[in-house]
């Protein structure tokens, strides 16, 4: 059985996609701060000395592939901390990189829609980044600092969207409470992306792999929606009222970050090397709906 290692083991996306291929993969979570447990995955979790002992774990246990799945989101907390940002976006994912590399593994490292000014329609691979914040630099970074080092590695352009943990919501969490707790949603109209729900996601990545995929991929839905429309298509899915729903303006929101209008992206060039379609935006939702009954509980 092949061995998976996740780093950011305790993230939305880490577990979900573990409990996804548990069965399948001999799957370990890595984590730092957080100490989770989860049924039939290997957690392991390194308190003081992080770097050294996750090198010493990686080269003991040699694993088949290693995902990234770590990284400081949080735009507005970015900005005004970017060391850290860099050392979680960037610095962490040279290091990854460069152990992968030496243990001949697979990297697979999860990026962002966020690379972008956010002026064209849709981007592609091939379209120059052109990052508006601190953010989006030091995952751009990222991606450069890992290609440079190991040309086989993947990198995964995604916008994903799934059930949350206890302590990490996705945004399809925050719209489900707030129709089903009949609060308001004041959701953003001029704000435009292509967004894949997790077990998409990791379908379309787990098929790269077995075709060897490298380099950069944009792993998005084929839709392009705004943030009130994926809102209202959320309330239809799930047969609830988007009475609550409402539209609202990025541009007149006061004190965020500089950050894209547009972070659409094309999967074209998933679509060609695949050779096989992705799920409708609807058919995902009816995914996400299915899969509450079995939704991780951490």
């Amino acid at each position: 059985m092949k061995k998976v290692v996740f780093f950011g083991g305790s993230g939305l996306l880490a577990v979900n996609w573990a409990k996804k291929i548990c069965r399948d993969y001999e799957v370990y979570l890595i984590m730092h701060k957080r100490k989770i447990q989860l049924s039939e995955v290997k957690v392991i979790h390194f308190d003081e000395d992080f770097e050294a002992s996750f090198k010493h774990f990686i080269l003991t246990l040699k694993p088949d592939l290693i995902v990234n799945c770590a990284g400081l989101t949080n735009v507005d907390f970015c900005e005004t901390n970017p060391l850290m940002a860099s050392e979680i976006n960037t610095v962490l994912p040279r290091k990854l990189a460069l152990i992968t590399k030496k243990i001949e593994a697979k990297f697979v490292h999860i990026s962002t829609d966020h690379l972008f000014d956010g002026q064209k329609k849709l981007y592609s691979e091939e379209d120059l980044v052109s990052p508006l914040n601190q953010y989006a630099k030091t995952k751009a970074a990222a991606e450069k600092e890992v290609l440079s080092i190991d040309e086989n590695a993947l990198i995964v352009r995604t916008n994903f969207y799934g059930w949350g943990l206890s302590y990490r919501k996705s945004f399809s969490d925050f719209i489900l409470e707030g129709l089903r707790n009949k609060t308001d949603l004041q959701l953003f109209s001029d704000v435009f992306y292509s967004p894949i729900y997790i077990g998409e996601l990791v379908r379309l990545i787990h098929i790269a792999l077995e075709k060897n995929c490298e380099g950069i991929y944009n792993i998005v839905g084929s839709e392009i929606i705004s943030k009130y429309d994926f809102g209202v298509a959320v309330a239809e899915v799930f047969g609830l009222s988007n009475k609550t729903i409402s539209s609202s303006l990025i541009e007149r929101k006061k004190g965020l970050v500089l950050r894209p209008k547009n972070m659409a992206l094309s999967n074209k060039k998933l679509l060609k090397e695949l050779n096989q379609p992705i799920l409708t935006l609807k058919q995902q939702l009816m995914s996400l709906k299915e899969d509450e009954i079995k939704k991780v509980a951490v």
